[in-house]
């Protein structure tokens, strides 16, 4: 039996916990577009919008640690 993981998406949570804005996402996803293979709490940490360290608790939220 394998653990079922929180289906939300990641930019989704990051909204709502007011770590990016809604238009600093789609930004985000715009760019991710161009970068094949780039997850998006790396792509927004590389524009810049949001630190890694704002980023890392929301993910781990996410994958339930």
């Amino acid at each position: 039996m394998t653990a079922k993981r929180n289906q939300r998406k990641i930019g989704e949570l990051l909204v709502e916990a007011g770590v990016i804005t809604p238009e600093q996402l789609e930004a985000a996803l715009h760019a991710q577009r161009g970068k094949k293979g780039e997850l998006l709490c790396a792509t927004l940490a590389r524009m810049g919008i949001a630190p890694e360290e704002k980023l890392l608790p929301v993910l781990a939220r996410q994958l339930g640690l």
